[in-house]
């Protein structure tokens, strides 16, 4: 179901600039009835809720690239203070079927060097982390491409993909 609302997002944000990016993600299971609603649109920022089959997605997205992508994270994770969990690493291929299970055409996630796409890691972080949970929020930090290996840990409720010490991503759940 959750790769249902993935495809959703895509095609309800075709209008977005092609070099927007996604900068938080939430889902969470819910009773709501099947919707799309734009939260809020800005001249700089998209926020939309999706939801269907009792799941929601909320997505922010920047709609204009910051200068600063592509650059190291200056957010860096107290390994010693955290639990490690698990390694990932995407290949090409991995990238691939999925971007094409969920119809996102976006270059980023199709060409070298094959950015990992945010849904991706929704999806992963679903299924990995030790326990059963209702609710998800994701805040990405800096981009990760395929072929990097990264590093799951989690402090609490919260949760951190990281490439070495790096915060690729902060999480939480409940």
């Amino acid at each position: 179901m959750m790769r249902k609302l993935f495809s959703l997002l895509i095609s309800s944000n075709t209008d977005l600039p092609k070099d927007s990016l996604l900068v938080k993600l939430q889902w969470q299971e819910t009773e709501a009835l099947d919707q799309t609603l734009i939260l809020r649109h800005q001249k700089i920022l998209r926020e939309i809720l999706l939801v269907k089959g009792g799941e929601a997605l909320r997505a922010t997205f920047l709609l204009k690239r910051p200068s600063s992508f592509g650059r190291k994270s200056q957010d860096k994770l107290d390994i010693s203070s955290a639990t490690f969990l698990s390694d990932v690493q995407f290949t090409k291929a991995d990238i691939l079927q999925f971007v094409s299970a969920i119809g996102d055409y976006n270059p980023l996630h199709r060409q070298d060097p094959f950015l990992i796409p945010a849904c991706l890691y929704l999806d992963y972080l679903r299924q990995v982390l030790p326990q059963r949970v209702s609710v998800l929020s994701l805040r990405f930090l800096a981009p990760a491409y395929a072929q990097e290996r990264l590093s799951l840990y989690c402090h609490q409720k919260d949760f951190y993909l990281c490439r070495g010490d790096t915060i690729i991503i902060k999480g939480e759940s409940v």
